[in-house]
């Protein structure tokens, strides 16, 4: 589930909304809906976590979420067949995880 993101609390509730609608797509087998909310949900969670008024535990957090959300995109895209968009959201997810510090990754 996403942590709240201190900076709003409006883009913290859309993330999860989005977050909750992908997931049952998912699990209906609708990988394009669910890929498609997913991308929603993760450009509101980039504006939240690169905004310099959180803390970087808060930041943290949310790029290790932004991380599991990009998983999930590339899951999505493996259910639809396109292998190179898979890859492109797992490098993704690397990256939003290699901006976490070493010390906050859980």
């Amino acid at each position: 589930m996403l942590m709240p993101l201190r900076r709003s609390k409006l883009i913290d509730v859309g993330a999860s909304f989005f977050l909750d609608l992908a997931l049952r797509s998912m699990s209906a087998g609708n990988f394009e809906a669910a890929h498609a909310r997913l991308e929603h949900c993760a450009e509101l969670m980039k504006t939240a976590v690169a905004s310099p008024d959180i803390s970087t535990a808060t930041a943290s957090a949310g790029w290790q979420q932004l991380a599991s959300v990009n998983m999930a995109m590339g899951d999505c895209c493996k259910g639809m067949a396109r292998h190179q968009d898979a890859i492109r959201c797992f490098s993704e997810s690397c990256s939003s995880l290699e901006r976490c510090p070493a010390d906050n990754i859980e």
